[in-house]
Formats: C-alpha cells, sequence, structure tokens
C-alpha cells in the first residue's frame, strides 16, 4: 500500500499527501483504497512504555483508564505547546493534565447542546452543571461548552496535542482528526506534536468507526500505532 502512494508521489510529504487524497475524495467521490487495499492495512501495536506509568494521578479515572491517563499526560510532557480535548465530560483527564502541565492551557472542548453527539452517545453528554467540575478551578484550564466542529484552532494558541475523543462516529471522528491535521499543516511549532485518539479498539459496537477511520483514511499515509493494553493510538508529527 505504501509503494503504491509512493509510486503515485502521495508520501514524499506525508501531510500535503493526505491532503490530496482529500481533495480527490470529496470532489469526485473516489474510493481509491478499495483499489490499493486499504483493507489490508492494520494499525501496528506498540509496548505501552513503563516510564509513562511511574508517577500517580490525582483521582480515580472515569472513561479513559488509568493507563491511558498516565500515557497522555506522558506524551503531553514532551510537547512545548497547549493541550485541546475534545470530549473532556466532567473533566477527569483534564485534571491530570491541567495539573501536570501548569505552565500549558489544557482547552476541554464538550457540548451540552442538543444534536451534535451520535445517538448511542446521548448518555455521555454533560450538563452545564458537570462539564468539566473536576478540573474548571485549575487557572490553566479553559473550558468550551461548544461542537468541537465549532472550535477555531487560530484561536486557541499553540497546540500541540489534540486528544480525540468526543464523537466516535466514523463521520465525528474524521471531522475531528481531519481539523486537528489541518491545524498543524498550517502551523510550525517547536518541539513534538501529537494527536490521540481513544476507542481505537477491535471488537467495537458497529457505530464506533475509530478504528475503521484510522486504518482507511490515516494509516496509508502515517505512522500511526496503537498502545498494548489500552483503546488508544498515536500520531506523532
Amino acid at each position: 500500500m505504501r509503494e503504491a502512494l509512493k509510486e503515485l508521489g502521495l508520501l514524499e510529504d506525508r501531510l500535503p499527501g493526505w491532503r490530496l487524497w482529500r481533495e480527490v475524495d470529496a470532489n469526485h467521490g473516489c474510493a481509491f483504497f478499495q483499489f490499493v487495499g486499504y483493507d489490508k492495512m492494520k494499525i501496528p501495536t506498540v509496548s505501552l512504555p513503563q516510564e509513562s506509568q511511574v508517577d500517580p494521578l490525582l483521582g480515580t479515572p472515569g472513561w479513559t483508564k488509568a493507563e491511558e491517563v498516565k500515557f497522555i499526560r506522558w506524551l503531553a510532557r514532551q510537547t512545548a505547546g497547549n493541550i485541546l480535548e475534545i470530549g473532556c465530560n466532567d473533566g477527569q483527564t483534564t485534571l491530570e493534565l491541567g495539573s501536570a502541565l501548569p505552565n500549558a492551557t489544557v482547552y476541554a472542548c464538550d457540548y451540552t447542546g442538543p444534536g451534535t453527539m451520535c445517538p448511542e452517545q446521548k448518555a455521555e453528554l454533560p450538563s452545564p452543571a458537570t462539564l468539566c467540575q473536576r478540573a474548571r478551578h485549575l487557572p490553566n484550564v479553559n473550558v468550551l461548552d461548544c461542537p468541537s466542529a465549532a472550535l477555531d484552532y487560530k484561536k486557541l494558541g499553540d497546540i500541540s496535542l489534540v486528544f480525540i475523543d468526543g464523537d466516535h462516529s466514523y463521520q465525528g471522528v474524521k471531522a475531528d482528526t481531519e481539523k486537528a491535521l489541518d491545524h498543524f499543516v498550517t502551523t510550525k511549532a517547536k518541539g513534538k506534536r501529537f494527536i490521540v485518539w481513544h476507542d481505537a479498539y477491535e471488537d467495537a459496537p458497529s457505530w464506533v468507526g475509530v478504528l475503521s477511520y484510522l486504518n482507511r483514511e490515516i494509516v496509508p499515509f502515517f505512522d500511526v500505532p496503537r498502545v498494548a493494553g489500552t483503546w488508544l493510538a498515536y500520531l506523532e508529527i
């Protein structure tokens, strides 16, 4: 698969190659990967780094497991910019990130309004009272009560890590990922930059499209490993 893309000149620079594929797909409805075998592309698995698990957490994790929160925090500490968490719910992961990175701004995005989440996730919607309630007291946490589609990355400052844990449907994760990648395409930052996805796991319910989306539209262009023993996948840019 990668050799086929390389021959077409799509992998000489990964981000422009990805954007070219998006343009072709949007304008022509071209099922490109069906002809070159996207279904054979599978995300590799890497071991959970032991050094990421050393420091204890402040609280008890909720939707995201302890080892996953620790890994995200470990990645975040390798960056020099701010953090965007899409799908913060009551803010337990936000609390860990904000406390571990006092010099960075953690933007915690979720939406208390109707109509943007896939039906199967309606029960996960926070209320205005519970939105990021565990972390909103931190001075470096900025709570954004809005659909992720309405985010303006230019107003968020230097984002170095995006944690995507909002709408788990194929189209939902696709929209969040494309917006994050567009940001990284058009901006330059010091240090490492990451996108981290939650719910990238085998045997997920049919409506959870994270792994399917990554296999089809991201893995052919980027090195995106899953982390063993977790539901996480990540991309270093």
